[in-house]
């Protein structure tokens, strides 16, 4: 009732299509385009043209293109910054743009508004109403007022200028607001901006006037003089157009659209980015940003490349630059990060990778952040890549607790009687099953205090001297001491050599003493030190906290990290008191720390810090690591540091820890080495006194048995205290000098230690080292593992037959391999029992032939420490082989 009915015209398509065919106006659909970093819309593809726009614009229905490859001025006379506000404001809008055409000074005006994701124009060609030719000059009486309307709404400025002298003939409202405070109508340019001249525009005028060429401005700064006396730098895109009168040119139409929010704003994006491209490449921290659903590497800074010191990746997809990756997690989890814009952190993960390009893959373990990059629509078109290497860390754990499981083992299995005792009351920490079966009182006795396990030692002085221990802190170490102890409801008499070690905190404080004894009542050795079981400390955290912070010039902080606030508790919102971080830092280590910041800063050198200790937000002091790096200017200038601090306080303790075990289990291998050897020695002479002065007529019965018995045990006494000292001395040569070993000699020198056990089995030796005729090993411990290996042939040799044993060696990738093959009893591995004894520390698999089942512990050990392997092949009742893996 408010319309036409047009339910008889068909279907609304047909009737659209009929429309924009007669209609005597142009009409054209435009599609927005984005681009740029920011995804800026930055020009519009032209979809189609109705007849009439056709006709106007000289352009076919689907023309293809964009409206700036078309149209090279609509940045200059504001076409394109209208089209760009109606889109992105959805407000409709009118404006008016010049247009030559056929010697007539024409205009035309344009209609828009947004359809969904669309842009519709709406246009017609507006010739002055009289059709005067462009350069008459048109009186007040016949100037267009409606045309004259749009010109003062629009945006733009525009001005007409006639004469070479270009006086000011007409100005919209927009170009006067650029000069609010000068008058134009009839003045000249050089009147209205005295400095025109100087800043080129004078100049563009004239070329324009003189040659009748257009001229298309684009962001090209303007300074105009403030009514304050101060000077604002504007930017517009502008035209300068001649227009004639009777085929000769009269003046010029200035066109002009202020794009100084745009150009600013993209400037300080640029300065943003800039910034921000700066900070990730000089920042200590490895950090890659990943570009695009193929991921490709489109920054990679100094730090991250050091993990790839041989590889390309800038530019390249991930999988191209890193092709090994492809059968791991991470393209999926990459991908699941770019398609969720979900953060993914990962520790610790270990990766199969190579650090130069067709190099072998080696382990390497990565804590790491991925996080979506987002562009200004708020999608997601990249991920950022923050990663930590771990490798060194994570091997060191694992070695820690591999020691602290050796040790835990040593002190479990050692014969010698082991106890630690904490707190005043001495509460009953640790005990090994020696002690155990020594004290007979179960193996409930964890946690109860000493006294009420052996409260018939009350009276003994035992107690005395654990408090004169714990008291002094000072270590007592007693021989041959008679105690009363009280076994399955009986008193016995025991005679013990034990010692009282006092153990201290990381303050020095005493907290508890360890207690090492040898039952020499039955002549028990002691096999092994004591251990402070310090497994509940790791070396690496599961969460290590990482801070970033810069510092000016002269090294005052002013920027922190939200991490490091968050961290320790601070609140700062003034950049001036950052420097106020200082104050987190423990009073001890600010003494030290503060000047040789300082002074690297001064010195415009990188810095590592000493571990110190900062105040978290619960107040407790934490162990941290600092490292800088300085940010230098455009010229090379300093312009202040970069940095990132670490929280490694369980690594420090746990050294600090182990530190303290080693001093301990240095103690215990000392008393059992002193106080042991002693009592061994005096046994054995007075068994040789006993044989010399035994009578032949006494030497009846079992009396010579027994004499070989105890002769046997003096001995493996004296063989288990030499085994107990060369583990020490394993534990302590890690790292021992190489030399260029001539193996054949080695092998000689060996085969002469073993000639009467070679004499005495008829062993064939075969020595085959052509293939690698030196070794660089440590020349004593590669003669060991030779030594056990050899003899270990001979020993356990098979009882039907000539022994056979050929020692041969090879090279093997990056390996020199050395072999010991034997024709021997051999060993059933099939089980994994059997597996875990052949190397293990006082373990044997022939218990009929004489041993300590320590020369293979100690091999295994050499060759691990210097970063081989052992390989063992066996069939029971054929023999062994056994393969040293030595690294070259």
């Amino acid at each position: 009732m408010f319309g036409p009915d047009f339910s008889d015209a068909g279907s609304a398509s047909t009737l659209l299509s009929d429309l924009l065919a007669v209609s005597l106006t142009g009409v054209s659909f435009l599609r927005p385009l984005y681009g740029g970093p920011a995804g800026e819309l930055e020009d519009f593809a032209l979809e189609y043209l109705n007849p009439t726009a056709q006709r106007i614009t000289g352009l076919p229905e689907r023309p293809g293109g964009t409206l700036r490859t078309h149209f090279s001025a609509i940045s200059a006379n504001g076409l394109f910054a209208f089209c760009r506000g109606v889109f992105e404001t959805g407000e409709d809008g009118h404006f008016a743009v010049p247009r030559q055409a056929e010697g007539l000074h024409a205009y035309v005006r344009v209609a828009a508004r947004r359809s969904g994701e669309r842009l519709v124009l709406s246009f017609t060609a507006t010739p002055d109403p009289d059709g005067t030719p462009s350069g008459a000059a048109p009186g007040p009486h016949q100037r267009p007022e409606a045309l004259y309307q749009v010109f003062e709404q629009t945006p733009a400025s525009i001005v007409l200028l006639r004469g070479p002298e270009h006086r000011i003939e007409y100005y919209n409202q927009a170009y006067q607001n650029l000069f609010p405070d000068r008058q134009m109508r009839g003045r000249t340019i050089s009147e209205v901006q005295p400095d025109a001249a100087e800043q080129g525009f004078l100049a563009l005028l004239d070329g324009v006037y003189q040659t009748g060429e257009t001229f298309f401005g684009r962001e090209l700064p303007l300074d105009i003089n403030q009514p304050d006396g101060t000077r604002k730098t504007a930017y517009f895109d502008f035209t300068y157009q001649a227009y004639r009168v009777g085929g000769r040119i009269a003046g010029i139409d200035v066109f002009a659209s202020d794009v100084t929010e745009q150009v600013l704003a993209r400037q300080e994006r640029e300065a943003q980015r800039q910034h921000l491209h700066q900070l990730f490449m000089q920042a200590p921290t490895p950090i890659v940003i990943l570009d695009g659903p193929e991921l490709v590497f489109q920054l990679v800074n100094p730090a991250y490349q050091l993990i790839f010191p041989g590889r390309r990746l800038l530019g390249k997809p991930l999988l191209a630059a890193l092709p090994e990756l492809a059968d791991s997690p991470i393209p999926e989890l990459l991908r699941r990060v770019y398609e969720t814009g979900e953060t993914f952190i990962a520790q610790e993960l270990p990766l199969m990778l190579a650090r130069h390009e067709g190099g072998p893959l080696e382990e390497i373990y990565s804590t790491f952040t991925y996080q979506a990059r987002r562009n200004r629509q708020g999608q997601v078109d990249g991920v950022l890549v923050f990663a930590y290497e771990v490798t060194d860390q994570v091997l060191a754990r694992r070695k820690v607790e591999e020691s602290a499981q050796q040790v835990r083992a040593v002190v479990e299995g050692a014969s010698f009687l082991i106890g630690v005792y904490v707190g005043p009351e001495f509460r009953i920490q640790l005990v090994n099953q020696a002690m155990t079966k020594a004290l007979g009182k179960g193996t409930d006795i964890i946690g109860r205090r000493y006294v009420d396990v052996l409260p018939e030692l009350e009276g003994q002085a035992v107690f005395e001297q654990l408090y004169q221990v714990f008291t002094t802190g000072q270590p007592l170490h007693l021989r041959n001491q008679r105690l009363e102890v009280v076994m399955n409801g009986q008193s016995q008499t025991f005679y013990y050599n034990y010692s009282f070690t006092p153990l201290r905190d990381t303050r020095g404080q005493v907290y508890g003493i360890l207690n090492t004894a040898a039952d020499v009542t039955d002549l028990m050795l002691a096999r092994r030190r004591a251990d402070e079981a310090a497994a509940d400390l790791r070396l690496l955290t599961s969460h290590v906290p990482a801070f970033l912070f810069r510092t000016d010039a002269t090294g005052h902080f002013t920027y922190l990290n939200e991490a490091y606030f968050e961290w320790t508790g601070l609140a700062i919102t003034d950049l001036s008191l950052l420097d106020e971080i200082w104050d987190a830092v423990h009073p001890e280590d600010l003494p030290t720390l503060q000047p040789a910041f300082i002074a690297a800063v001064s010195a415009r050198q990188p810095w590592e810090s000493p571990v110190h200790r900062m105040r978290r937000h619960d107040g407790q002091y934490r162990w941290m690591f600092t490292r800088t790096q300085p940010l230098l200017g455009a010229h090379n200038q300093l312009v202040g540091h970069s940095g990132i601090s670490f929280e490694v306080h369980e690594q420090v303790e746990l050294q600090r820890q182990l530190q303290r075990t080693n001093v301990d289990l240095d103690n215990f291998i000392y008393t059992a080495s002193h106080d042991l050897k002693a009592p061994i020695a005096n046994i054995e002479g007075l068994l040789q006194a006993l044989e010399h002065e035994l009578p032949t007529t006494a030497r009846v019965g079992d009396v010579p048995l027994m004499l070989e018995l105890m002769q046997g045990a003096v001995e493996r006494f004296q063989r288990t205290i030499t085994n107990l000292t060369d583990i020490s001395r394993l534990q302590k040569e890690h790292d021992q000098p190489r030399d260029q070993v001539q193996l054949a000699n080695l092998i000689e020198a060996v085969r002469l230690d073993l000639m009467p056990l070679l004499q005495e089995t008829g062993a064939v030796l075969k020595v085959e080292v052509e293939a690698c005729p030196t070794l660089q090993f440590a020349e004593k411990n590669l003669r060991s593992i030779i030594y056990n290996l050899l003899s270990n042939a001979l020993k356990y040799r098979h009882p039907n037959r000539v022994p056979e044993v050929l020692i041969r060696c090879r090279v093997q990738d990056s390996y020199r391999v050395l072999e010991v093959q034997d024709n021997g009893l051999g060993l059933d591995l099939t089980q994994v029992q059997a597996q875990e004894k052949l190397f293990a520390m006082f373990q044997r698999l022939h218990t009929h032939v004489e041993g300590t089942g320590v020369g293979l512990y100690m091999v295994k050990n050499i060759v691990e420490n210097a970063g081989g392997r052992v390989e063992v092949q066996s069939q029971l009742g054929q023999g062994s082989t056994f393969a040293i893996y030595f690294p070259q």
